[in-house]
């Protein structure tokens, strides 16, 4: 298995912080590709100012705001060496660690290097009660690309 898939909810919230919660990531970096996750939608306010977070700040934003998420690409980092992502064999040979798309204010992909780490997601998936809850494997991935 290299990821997860589930449907979330198409309503305001903090699903980013539930669909993380327990994820152990306090030593990434988390880079901000293409978004549009809103926390006022007359001005089209977005929920991320910067681009790069480290993980205290980050946590803190997706918990203590509510937004709306439209689409998003957000990729958790060991290092500093933020490298596009295109596709599968880029996420492999980067220091990206865990992958998020979301695509239509419902749908989320996550792919992760470590499987406990997928675990824990279809857990919150779980727990949570999203749906539509799949593993990704290397021959049902729907993606040939990880960027909206």
């Amino acid at each position: 298995m290299i990821g997860i898939r589930f449907e979330i909810p198409n309503s305001w919230g903090n699903f980013l912080s539930t669909i993380l919660d327990n994820i152990i990531t306090k030593d990434y970096t988390w880079k901000i590709y293409d978004e549009e996750i809103l926390i006022d939608l007359n001005n089209d306010e977005d929920l991320f100012k910067e681009r790069i977070y480290d993980d205290k700040n980050f946590r803190a934003l997706i918990l203590n705001s509510k937004y709306y998420l439209i689409m998003g690409n957000i990729l958790a980092f060991k290092t500093n060496n933020y490298k596009r992502i295109y596709n599968y064999n880029d996420f492999i040979e980067s220091d990206c660690e865990l992958l998020m798309v979301i695509v239509d204010t419902i749908f989320v992909d996550i792919y992760a290097k470590n499987s406990k780490t997928i675990e824990e997601l279809k857990n919150n998936a779980i727990n949570n009660k999203f749906k539509n809850i799949n593993y990704i494997y290397n021959d049902n991935s729907p993606r040939n690309i990880f960027y909206i």
